[in-house]
């Protein structure tokens, strides 16, 4: 047994969850919301549509807003809605706004990607013994906070 081996277990094992949760993340439709919903009206208009979104990807388990609630506590400054839509979206390459407009199948790509770089990049967090990326992490927050208001 060598000195790496562990580490190399353990990045296996994360990116093996990491995949596990894209093929659930796919299976999940995601809610349609009115294109009125995101007309040019104020920016927390826009933050709160595209915070809707990225819950609803997690609308039917309870795991991601228990996970998220963890995450928060650990990570104060991303405590609002807000900063963490805005870090989403910038990591995923979007407008905010966009978000809640953008094709179901497109928004999962590009989170998909982005785990899977955040993976490579060793962007991740634990979060109660798992390794999860940083965007994951965040998306759960995300998901913690709209369930909550």
């Amino acid at each position: 047994m060598n000195a790496r081996e562990p580490s190399d277990r353990r990045h296996f094992l994360a990116a093996a969850l990491a995949g596990a949760g894209l093929v659930a993340l796919r299976a999940i439709p995601l809610p349609s919301v009115p294109s009125s919903a995101t007309s040019s009206s104020a920016t927390s208009s826009a933050t709160s549509s595209s915070a809707m979104r990225l819950a609803g990807l997690f609308a039917r388990g309870q795991s991601a807003p228990r996970i998220g609630r963890v995450y928060l506590r650990q990570a104060p400054g991303e405590r609002d809605a807000t900063t963490l839509v805005r870090l989403v979206a910038g990591s995923l390459a979007v407008d905010v706004g966009a978000l809640p407009r953008m094709d179901g199948g497109a928004l999962r790509q590009r989170i998909e990607r982005r785990i899977r770089q955040d993976f490579a990049e060793s962007r991740t967090t634990s979060v109660e013994g798992w390794v999860l990326s940083v965007t994951e992490a965040r998306l759960y927050a995300v998901t913690a906070l709209v369930r909550a208001s």
